[in-house]
């Protein structure tokens, strides 16, 4: 929540606060204790990317790009966590009426 706050605030220090966060929780999923954990699954996987993303974020805000793919990307893999069709971006979207929509379709690829 604090992620999707600082994006629609461009509030760089909520934004790093919860990075940190993120950045404990990967690293706990990473710890080599959870290796044969079944209950892993792809958390692994899914903290990495999570990562990645609040960077690009966070780039972002510090741009000044008030509207980029990051903010898509973050909403697709929290959502969705996979390649999503085009009526499942638009439905999770619409869940961010600030967010402008076409714009996403576009970081997406999906106007065309």
């Amino acid at each position: 929540v604090d992620i999707i706050l600082a994006c629609k605030n461009q509030d760089l220090a909520l934004l790093s606060a919860a990075k940190m966060r993120v950045n404990r929780q990967c690293e706990y999923c990473q710890d080599s204790r959870h290796q044969d954990n079944p209950a892993q699954e792809n958390h692994r996987v899914f903290a990495i990317d999570l990562i990645k993303v609040v960077a690009e974020i966070e780039a972002d805000i510090k741009a000044g790009r008030t509207r980029s793919g990051s903010f898509s990307k973050f909403i697709i893999l929290l959502l969705c966590n996979k390649p999503p069709d085009r009526s499942e971006v638009a439905e999770y979207i619409r869940l961010f009426p600030w967010y402008c929509s076409n714009e996403v379709d576009q970081d997406l690829g999906l106007n065309d």
